[in-house]
């Protein structure tokens, strides 16, 4: 069934030197210490009931409420625990189906329609890390769908690329279907001069990085930088995400530069990722990069106590299924020899317990 559903995707469109341990130590603490404030800036911050309470909009709200109400999710998600974000999510797509059927106007349904793209996106998105596998996939598709029938360009491969980056970041599909995805989604697009083209392209390094193809990875970055420089137009709705301003060039370039293992050139792209991303989960999944990165260059032990200190410290409501994947990929890359160590079996004992999703 995921086959066919991809198809029809496709169709539419060692011990750390001690001068050098000594400093990315520090690094480390700095940058970790960036997250946690940045966690208990979300915690405390009043604003968000007051975002949230703005949700309960009546039923005929405008297509103007509507695009202000993806915005509100979309900072729901940067914010809330995934499971409370996911009920509100429920909450608005139910009502937004009643609004698409009753709905005659056909300029407001094209709207309406981009509306539940995004919609859909955003909770594939918060269901992604909350772990359930196919409901979110299901999501995906439906996201793809609205897109499609709205015939935004821009959308639809905002739409194709971001389920593919999740795809891939939460191990719903193995590296190669996801570059096989994204390059028939490129294949697809033609010359067409979109932002959508730089998301497929983050998507696809990742993918090549994940393969081990570190060169391929590495152009494939540089050409997505060639094409933000030449500034394409964007979908209109949500456009904090679709205009590339959520850190998504950035995070792509530390996970490329975390799996060749070069740690300076991952703490750089990290410390980017901490100054304009503001969706908690990537600030915390970045330092887990870096980790891996510092396990994968032979300070074994260093990274995984970074990781074990970075997936402690979150919150269990805010620990998502992305940050227990990439903790097991570091355990993965631990030399078999290093595996007995008490700091490993400790990180091992940690994701074994799994988060506790709650929604308050």
């Amino acid at each position: 069934m995921d086959t066919e559903s991809d198809h029809s995707q496709a169709r539419g469109l060692t011990a750390l030197r001690p001068d050098k341990g000594v400093t990315t130590e520090r690094r480390h603490l700095l940058l970790l210490t960036a997250v946690s404030a940045g966690l208990g800036a979300f915690d405390q911050s009043g604003g968000l009931e007051r975002w949230m309470l703005r949700l309960g909009l009546p039923e005929g709200r405008t297509v103007e409420d509507w695009h202000l109400a993806c915005n509100e999710h979309l900072k729901a998600i940067h914010t809330l625990p995934p499971a409370r974000a996911s009920a509100d999510l429920n909450a608005d797509l139910a009502t937004l189906r009643r609004r698409l059927h009753s709905a005659s106007n056909a300029t407001d349904i094209t709207e309406l329609r981009r509306v539940m793209a995004v919609l859909s996106s955003l909770q594939a998105n918060v269901l992604s890390r909350l772990g359930e596998r196919d409901e979110a996939l299901r999501w995906w598709h439906t996201a793809r769908a609205a897109a499609d029938a709205t015939g935004d360009l821009h959308l639809q491969l905002g739409i194709r690329a971001t389920s593919g980056g999740h795809a891939l970041g939460h191990g719903q599909r193995d590296p190669a279907t996801v570059l096989r995805l994204a390059d028939e989604a490129l294949e697809s697009a033609g010359d067409a001069h979109s932002t959508g083209r730089a998301f497929l392209l983050c998507t696809r390094a990742k993918a090549l990085a994940t393969l081990g193809r570190h060169g391929d990875a590495q152009a494939t970055l540089q050409e997505c930088r060639d094409v933000m420089e030449s500034e394409p137009p964007a979908a209109s709705i949500m456009p904090t995400v679709w205009r590339m301003q959520g850190g998504q060039l950035e995070y792509s370039e530390v996970w490329v530069n975390a799996e060749a293992g070069d740690e300076e050139a991952t703490a750089e792209a990290c410390e980017r990722v901490l100054s304009v991303v503001q969706d908690y989960q990537y600030r915390v999944m970045s330092n887990l990069q870096l980790a891996l990165c510092t396990v994968r260059s032979g300070g074994v032990l260093e990274g995984v106590r970074h990781a074990a200190t970075t997936i402690g410290d979150l919150p269990a409501q805010y620990r998502t299924n992305q940050v227990d994947q990439i903790g097991r990929r570091l355990l993965q890359a631990v030399p078999a020899g290093e595996r007995h160590r008490p700091a490993v079996v400790e990180l091992r004992d940690l994701l074994a317990t799994g988060p506790r999703h709650v929604g308050v």
